[in-house]
């Protein structure tokens, strides 16, 4: 199993718990690793790093109430990236905030997302 050799900066036990399951379970499914003997190090973010998430809303849960809570849980309007009418939200946060959205009964799915900032801009720029 890897060790997390970066510097603690406080409580990290649910960090390590979380990047432990990450590691087992890439292992575990990992075939190319196990047929060739390879170490493979999975990290998981530290809680303070931040990036983007999708969040989405589970179906049962009516798209504007989850629309007012998920702002409020994240810090607002100008945390939101994209938005859609059905509840599919990509905002910007902490990776220990994204956690504890995956916690939420209202939340169906958080998971990391990759964003090309300028390429998006272009494809939502109206202007040829």
């Amino acid at each position: 199993m890897a060790r997390d050799t970066r510097r603690s900066t406080g409580d990290r036990s649910g960090h390590d718990e979380q990047r432990s399951a990450i590691e087992r379970r890439f292992l575990e499914n990992n075939d190319v690793a196990r047929r060739f003997g390879a170490e493979v190090t999975v990290e998981a973010p530290a809680a303070d790093d931040a990036g983007f998430f999708l969040v989405k809303r589970r179906p049962t849960v009516d798209p504007q109430e989850f629309r007012s809570w998920l702002l409020s849980r994240i810090g607002g309007r100008e945390r939101v990236l994209l938005e859609t009418a059905t509840g599919v939200f990509v905002v910007w946060g902490r990776f220990g905030e994204a956690h504890a959205l995956r916690e939420a009964p209202t939340v169906e799915l958080v998971g990391g997302v990759s964003v090309d900032i300028e390429r998006l801009q272009r494809m939502l720029d109206p202007s040829p």
